[in-house]
């Protein structure tokens, strides 16, 4: 299966993908905890187009 991981901007709605994955569901829940720990750096909550916090846990998005 293959993954791609998202974060969500609460302001702008805009997504910021990040690379895909193609990996195992347990890997998976690896990444997203990873990137749960990410997100709690202020350098990663800056939204690029509103310059906003994204406050929203990343979303996981299966590419078929």
């Amino acid at each position: 299966m293959k993954y791609k991981l998202f974060l969500k901007c609460v302001r702008c709605n805009r997504q910021s993908g990040t690379k895909e994955y193609n990996v195992s569901r347990e890997k998976i829940k690896q990444i997203v905890k990873v990137a749960n720990m990410a997100l709690r750096l202020p350098q990663y909550l800056i939204c690029p187009q509103c310059h906003g916090l994204t406050s929203v846990k990343p979303m996981l998005v299966t590419i078929k």
